[in-house]
């Protein structure tokens, strides 16, 4: 049986929000009521939702130079800075 980690959609759904509202719920944003606040958290502790990093640093563009061999910011594939001739 396969389990994959719940999404940020996954929450939303559960919560019965949109995923704008979860996205301001984790990021405490002060546009939401105290009460959409605390019911999505319940619902993020229930599913055991947790940010992805990478999914952050792909959103955010602040890929390190390690994850740039696995996802090419051009067409051909650069050597990071931090590799060596060897």
């Amino acid at each position: 049986m396969s389990h994959r980690r719940p999404t940020l959609s996954d929450v939303a759904a559960a919560a019965g929000v949109s995923k704008a509202a979860v996205s301001r719920t984790v990021n405490d944003a002060p546009r939401m009521s105290p009460q959409t606040r605390d019911h999505v958290r319940r619902v993020i502790e229930r599913l055991g939702w947790r940010p992805d990093p990478v999914a952050r640093a792909l959103v955010k563009r602040q890929i390190s130079p390690h994850w740039r061999c696995v996802f090419p910011t051009t067409s051909r594939v650069r050597r990071s800075p931090a590799s060596t001739d060897g």
